[in-house]
């Protein structure tokens, strides 16, 4: 029993080496076969080449980018929130409107082949001065400063564009309030709604002269401060006067 034990135990050693050497064979195979049978894809002078020349052309951009951030910046333009540079554009001189003695507000805008965007501005102003409850019989030097300020900084906010690193004292949005305001007066002489310029103007002087007759007289005939500093100044024996000063 004990000799056909070993026989036994003799013959599954072997058989369990041998299945083991087997594995070994195969996994060696298989490690050789991968190592040896994907061989590395060799870069061909012609790829090297090409590469190199789309590195050279990224150079050039970037450089010529950075050229001109340098150029605008030498021009006194601003930068951006986001890095970009604002190009600075000053108001022309002259009238806009005027394309003889003065300039095309779009194209002096920079938006001459932005037909789109212009418009666009000019349709969120008009509704801004609506907003602020501008008077459109009133010269633009006579508005409000605070209704300005106030269609300014709503048009500003609706386009980006307009911000005043760009158009400084915002002229550009001050000027199409301009255009708007006389275009609505001249419309509004032609349909009789308004009286003309030189009407509204001697109505306009006639009221400032009767304001000032009213104060200067003041409640029962009383004499206003101004009547009487300019009296005292006139009066002999003033500095001022050219007469004897007592002392």
């Amino acid at each position: 029993m004990s000799k056909n034990d070993n026989s036994v135990g003799g013959t599954t050693g072997q058989g369990n080496r041998g299945a083991n050497a087997h594995r070994t064979g195969n996994t060696g195979r298989t490690q050789a076969g991968g190592a040896g049978g994907r061989k590395p894809k060799k870069t061909s002078q012609k790829d090297l080449e090409a590469e190199l020349a789309a590195l050279k052309a990224k150079l050039a951009q970037s450089e010529a980018a950075q050229k001109k951030l340098e150029e605008q910046a030498a021009r006194g333009a601003a930068p951006e929130e986001n890095g970009e540079v604002i190009e600075r554009i000053e108001r022309p001189q002259g009238e806009a409107g005027d394309s003889k003695n003065g300039f095309i507000l779009q194209d002096a805008m920079g938006l001459q082949d932005d037909r789109l965007q212009y418009e666009a501005i000019g349709r969120t102003m008009r509704k801004n001065v609506i907003r602020a409850d501008i008077d459109y019989t009133i010269d633009f030097r006579r508005q409000d400063p605070a209704k300005l300020a106030m269609v300014y900084k709503l048009t500003r906010k609706a386009f980006p564009y307009l911000t005043r690193a760009r158009f400084p004292l915002d002229w550009a949005v001050a000027e199409m309030v301009k255009q708007y305001l006389r275009n609505k007066r001249r419309y509004g002489v032609k349909k009789q709604y308004i009286p003309d310029r030189e009407t509204r103007k001697r109505e306009r002087e006639e009221a400032g002269s009767a304001t000032r007759n009213k104060r200067r007289k003041g409640p029962a005939g009383s004499r206003h401060i101004d009547d009487v500093e300019e009296d005292e100044e006139d009066a002999p024996g003033n500095a001022d006067s050219g007469g004897p000063v007592e002392a």
